[in-house]
């Protein structure tokens, strides 16, 4: 991760409470259609986040801090998230260019899988040393959305791989939920996280959507009414955030300290399952 911006004198947020601006905007947009916050999409959200790509290493991916400050680590799960809101705001919008920068991330998710541990894809590219729930669990979702979009079956097939990857080697057996990540000796950490049993029920819900077969519901899902009621308590515990408060106006960044990112992150991820 990158230490302190010498460039601009003080930190600004990383990447992924930045992108979860994105996810705001764009369920903003989609539940009232106000084009108000399309337009902060264009003009605010996405010149803030160009500050993070990096066209310089390929795949092209968004790094972890901005590139003014010098080369960061890249993470596998901070591009899914944006992928998956590139693709998300082609599905409300209907503009090709936003599809087209989801599946440009996608080629940079897919080149973190290997055959190590029998498959599955890294948390970070220069630390390839676990791969985890975080990177896979949206990684599958993110599959089956651009299959929706584009109705190329690799898409498919991918989201379907990874989906029975992660459940395979990073689901608890005993309450179905989901450990945080394997490293390559085969160790699983298991501390467990909202965010990454609630993808893998949003990409259960998504294969059911695809396939219409109940027994693909039944046989991924098995999350207990608990974990669910663990979702719930996050959405109650969340706090009205207003963009316009938290950005920078000079450069559209969102300032380092922006607590409780994090949560609103979860919730904006897990909303469609409900």
């Amino acid at each position: 991760m990158a230490g302190e911006d010498h460039l601009k004198g003080k930190r600004v947020a990383y990447l992924w409470p930045t992108s979860g601006v994105f996810s705001g905007v764009n369920a903003l947009l989609k539940s009232t259609g106000n084009s108000k916050y399309s337009t902060m999409l264009v003009e605010k959200v996405l010149p803030g986040l160009q500050h993070y790509f990096d066209d310089t290493r390929k795949p092209v991916c968004y790094q972890s801090y901005i590139a003014e400050a010098g080369e960061s680590d890249c993470f596998y799960d901070d591009n899914v998230w944006l992928a998956i809101d590139f693709c998300e705001a082609f599905q409300i919008t209907k503009e090709q260019k936003y599809l087209e920068q989801s599946i440009q991330l996608w080629q940079f998710i897919i080149s973190g899988w290997d055959d190590k541990l029998g498959g599955g894809i890294y948390w970070c590219e220069q630390k390839k040393q676990s791969k985890n729930t975080c990177s896979n669990a949206p990684a599958s979702v993110l599959a089956f959305q651009l299959f929706e979009a584009t109705n190329d079956s690799t898409y498919f097939n991918w989201g379907l791989k990874i989906y029975e990857w992660t459940k395979q080697n990073l689901q608890d057996s005993t309450d179905y939920l989901y450990f945080d990540n394997k490293n390559l000796e085969g160790k699983v950490d298991k501390r467990k996280y909202t965010y990454n049993s609630g993808q893998m029920l949003q990409s259960a819900a998504l294969l059911y959507k695809l396939t219409g077969k109940k027994n693909t519901w039944k046989r991924p899902g098995r999350l207990p009414i608990q974990q669910l009621n663990i979702l719930q308590k996050i959405l109650k515990r969340q706090k009205e955030v207003r963009f316009n408060d938290l950005k920078t106006p000079e450069t559209g960044l969102i300032p380092f300290c922006f607590g409780g990112m994090k949560n609103c992150i979860s919730w904006i991820k897990i909303q469609n399952i409900f």
